[in-house]
C-alpha cells in the first residue's frame, strides 16, 4: 500500500529543509533565550499544533484549494505579514528597553513577559505563513510514488517529516537554554533581539510586498 523507495530521497530533502533556517528556529531561539527552555517547548508545541493543522489540510484536499486560490494566499499574505511585522517590532521595542536599561548594569537582565502565548504565537506564526502551506502542497505529492493509497501515503511521510524537524527543534531549544545560561550579559540580550527583529521585519517585508 505503501511505497517505501521514496523514503531515502524523502528523508534527505526533508533534513535539506529542516536544517534551513526560517521564522520557527528564530522564534524558538528568542523564547528560549528569554524565557527558558520550558517557555521553549512550549513554543515548539504550537509550532507543531500549526504543522499538524496545515498538514491535515493538505492531506484533506483543502490545502491545494488554498493554494490555488490568489486571493486566499493574498490574505495569508497579509495576515503572515502584519504577524511577523507584530514580532519584529516586539524584538526591536524590548531591545530599546534593554539598550535603556544598560546603565544600571549591576541589575539582573530584565525578562521579557509577552502578553501573547508562546504557545499561540507559534501556531499562529506557521498559519499564517502562506509559504508553509505552499510548501505542504508542492513537497509532499513528489514522493507519492507508486503508492495505493495517497493519503496513508502522506501521512507516513508527513508523519516523518514532524519527527525529523521536532528532533531538530528540540536539539535547538537545549542549546538555546545552555546559551542562556552561559551567556545573560544584557548586550547579548540586545544584540538577539536586534536580530530577531530584523530577520521577521524582512520577512514581513517580503511577505507584504508579495501579496501587492
Amino acid at each position: 500500500m505503501l511505497d517505501l523507495s521514496v523514503l531515502v530521497p524523502f528523508i534527505i530533502a526533508s533534513l535539506v529543509i529542516t536544517f534551513t533556517p526560517g521564522p520557527d528556529i528564530f522564534l524558538l531561539i528568542r523564547n528560549t533565550l528569554r524565557s527558558g527552555v520550558k517557555t521553549g517547548f512550549i513554543t515548539m508545541a504550537g509550532i507543531f499544533t500549526g504543522v499538524g493543522i496545515i498538514a491535515t489540510l493538505m492531506i484533506s484536499g483543502v490545502g491545494l484549494i488554498v493554494s490555488q486560490s490568489e486571493t486566499g494566499l493574498m490574505i495569508l499574505q497579509i495576515a503572515g505579514g502584519g504577524y511577523l511585522l507584530y514580532l519584529g517590532l516586539g524584538s526591536a521595542w524590548q531591545a530599546r528597553r534593554l539598550v535603556k536599561s544598560l546603565p544600571n548594569s549591576t541589575q539582573e537582565p530584565e525578562v521579557a513577559r509577552s502578553k501573547t502565548s508562546p504557545y499561540l504565537t507559534g501556531m499562529f506564526t506557521n498559519l499564517t505563513n502562506p509559504k508553509v502551506v505552499v510548501f505542504f502542497v508542492a513537497f509532499f505529492p513528489q514522493f507519492l510514488g507508486t503508492a495505493e493509497n495517497v493519503t496513508l501515503q502522506l501521512v507516513f511521510l508527513t508523519s516523518i517529516f514532524v519527527f525529523l524537524a521536532a528532533s531538530f527543534e528540540v536539539l535547538i531549544v537545549l542549546a538555546a537554554g545552555r546559551m542562556r545560561e552561559l551567556l545573560s550579559a544584557r548586550r547579548f540580550q540586545i544584540g538577539m533581539e536586534i536580530t530577531v527583529s530584523v530577520v521577521f521585519v524582512a520577512l514581513a517585508i517580503s511577505l507584504l510586498v508579495g501579496s501587492v
